[in-house]
């Protein structure tokens, strides 16, 4: 829903763990033991709060929110919608179509959590005018603070609100050493692109069909890799520098005559790797269709068991790899 509409917020629940109580038969499973310095008795402790780390602790935040929204659904439907559905673990990311909407469901957000001794701050907006209705202290970024190069990381995104746009983040390549590529350097440098909806997974997967190769040429870990690899390695890195300009614009739909919105889904194969996209159409009044890409998702194809090298004739079916894409569809369907 955070691209859904023209009017977007986030915010943050601070010290959300550290707000929600265990009961207290349960606290004995959270002992401790603990002392200030080594002159001291060892001291028995157990954390009354929900601990991170511990398997249950984000489920137990969820549900805590969870609760919040069940007591909200006759008062204000819309509130409890968005803290059920649009907090991912203490991030809010909400947008309404217009500022006064916006305005409403936050303070009725806003409220409901802090009677639960949720604190929602660092809010930070593409409004000037929901910004200005906010108390200064719960204000990531101010409606004066607005500017051409503002911008504000949103679940591994970097999100423009003057423009509106994501971009995505990727590490420096500066401190890359051309001259001694290894196969630690290429999955290090990899890792580097967070990309968590796919918008550049057909650039990513690159790197990931190069690290597949160089693991079955069976290259260590320090190990330099064939003169190959290392030349494609290089002209991906020179591809990365011209990444720093893409961006995706926020909302799907600027227009206010929407009428129907639909999900496309298609997916598709390769010998190397298979995919799965998912798209938004949207529909207006006058007929005309406008086509957003929503998310997408690419895995390199798996090595069969027989293949030892990367020339071994056998390979992995197109009819197998087929099932694996649909499969790969439906589970980015439903995440959707």
């Amino acid at each position: 829903s955070f691209r859904l509409h023209s009017v977007a917020f986030i915010g943050d629940i601070e010290k959300m763990y550290r707000n929600v109580w265990v009961d207290e038969k349960d606290r004995c499973l959270q002992r401790i033991l603990w002392r200030p310095n080594v002159s001291e008795p060892v001291r028995d402790y157990e954390l009354c709060t929900v601990t991170y780390g511990t398997v249950s602790a984000s489920f137990q935040a969820q549900k805590s929110l969870e609760v919040i929204a069940d007591g909200l659904v006759t008062v204000n439907p819309a509130a409890a919608c968005a803290i059920r559905c649009c907090f991912y673990m203490d991030d809010l990311l909400y947008s309404a179509p217009t500022v006064e909407d916006a305005i409403k469901v936050r303070g009725a957000i806003h409220t409901a959590l802090a009677e639960a001794h949720f604190n929602l701050r660092k809010y930070a907006s593409n409004s000037r005018d929901l910004l200005s209705t906010i108390e200064p202290e719960n204000v990531a970024l101010s409606a004066f603070d607005l500017r051409s190069e503002t911008k504000i990381l949103v679940l591994g995104l970097i999100w423009d609100p003057v423009a509106d746009l994501f971009r995505v983040k990727i590490g420096a390549c500066d401190d890359v050493d051309i001259s001694s590529i290894t196969k630690r350097i290429v999955l290090s440098f990899t890792a580097r692109i967070f990309d968590s909806l796919g918008f550049l997974s057909p650039f990513v997967v690159r790197f990931k069909i190069l690290l597949q190769k160089i693991w079955f040429d069976k290259f260590g870990w320090d190990d330099l890799v064939s003169q190959e690899s290392k030349r494609e390695f290089e002209s991906l890195i020179v591809a990365v520098e011209s990444l720093s300009s893409f961006s995706v614009q926020r909302p799907y739909c600027l227009k206010g005559d929407v009428v129907i919105y639909q999900l496309i889904a298609f997916c598709d194969v390769s010998v190397l790797a298979y995919c799965a996209t998912v798209y938004l159409k949207s529909t207006g009044k006058n007929g005309e269709s406008d086509f957003y890409l929503v998310a997408a998702k690419i895995k390199v194809a798996p090595i069969p068991k027989a293949k030892k090298t990367a020339k071994d004739e056998e390979e992995m079916t197109i009819h197998r790899l087929e099932l694996m894409a649909a499969l790969l569809l439906s589970c980015l369907v439903e995440r959707v």
